[in-house]
C-alpha cells in the first residue's frame, strides 16, 4: 500500500506477533520477511518451524553474507535433514572460519551427496591464502585416497586441482601413470566408454573408474558416446 509508516512499524509488529504466537511457522515467515540474521537465527533455534521453512531460513542466512549467520548454519549442520542445505548456505556465506571444522567433519561425513558438496566446499573456502590452501589440500588428498564414491570422487578431482594438487593430472597437459594393481579415476563430462592403457570402463556422468593391473604411462581416449574426460587420478585400490 506505500504506507511508509506501517512499514516502520514492521519489524516491531512482527517481532511481537512471532513471541505471542508461539508458532514456529509463523516466526519463520516473519523471520524471513524481517530478512535480519538475529530473526533468522532464532527462527532456526526452533524445534516446531515445517521443514520447506526451515530450508528457506537456512538459504536466507547463506544469502546474508553476513559473518553472524556462521554460528547458526555451522550449529544446524548437526541436523540431517537439512545438512545439505546447511552447506549450500555456508558456500554462499563463504566465511573462511568454517573451515577447520569442516576439514575434521568431511572424512566422517557419513552421507555421499553432502560428503560430495562438502568437498567443494572445502576446496572453495580453501583458496586465496596460501596456509589455508594448503591445509584443505591435505584434507581433501586424504579423502581421495579411501573415497569409494563415485559421486564424491566426481567433486574431489576438481577441487584437488583447483587447489595445485600435482595427484591430479589434467589430460590436456599429458597423460596419466598407472599403479600395479591400483585405479585409475577420471572426471569430465558426459557418458560413455573411455579407455586408458589397455583397459576399458563406462563413464557415467562425467566420471569413471578403471582398474589398472599394470604400471606406467596410460593415455586415455574416448571410445563412443559423449565422455569428454579432462582430469586423471591414480592410486593403490583402498
Amino acid at each position: 500500500l506505500g504506507d511508509a509508516a506501517a512499514r516502520k512499524r514492521l519489524p516491531a509488529e512482527l517481532t511481537q506477533a512471532c513471541e505471542r504466537a508461539g508458532s514456529g511457522d509463523f516466526c519463520a515467515r516473519a523471520a524471513l520477511t524481517l530478512g535480519d540474521v538475529d530473526s533468522l537465527a532464532g527462527a532456526l533455534e526452533r524445534s516446531d518451524v515445517d521443514e520447506p521453512l526451515e530450508r528457506a531460513v537456512i538459504a536466507a542466512l547463506g544469502r546474508s553474507r553476513d559473518p553472524r549467520a556462521l554460528d547458526p548454519l555451522m550449529i544446524a549442520l548437526g541436523a540431517v535433514r537439512t545438512r545439505k542445505d546447511c552447506v549450500a548456505a555456508l558456500a554462499e556465506l563463504g566465511d573462511a572460519r568454517a573451515l577447520p571444522t569442516l576439514m575434521i567433519w568431511l572424512p566422517n561425513e557419513p552421507y555421499v551427496p553432502v560428503r560430495a558438496a562438502m568437498s567443494s566446499l572445502v576446496a572453495a573456502l580453501g583458496r586465496g591464502a596460501p596456509e589455508r590452501a594448503r591445509a584443505a589440500r591435505a584434507t581433501l588428498a586424504q579423502l581421495a585416497k579411501v573415497e569409494r564414491e563415485p559421486p564424491v570422487m566426481a567433486a574431489l578431482l576438481p577441487a584437488l586441482h583447483a587447489l595445485g594438487a600435482p595427484a591430479v593430472v589434467a589430460l590436456a597437459a599429458g597423460a596419466p601413470r598407472t599403479v600395479a594393481g591400483g585405479e585409475l579415476w577420471l572426471f569430465g563430462d558426459g557418458s560413455g566408454t573411455v579407455e586408458a592403457g589397455g583397459v576399458r570402463a563406462p563413464m557415467t556422468d562425467g566420471i569413471a573408474r578403471l582398474d589398472t593391473p599394470r604400471a606406467g604411462v596410460a593415455p586415455v581416449r574416448r571410445l563412443d558416446g559423449d565422455a569428454a574426460p579432462r582430469l586423471a587420478f591414480s592410486r593403490p585400490k583402498p
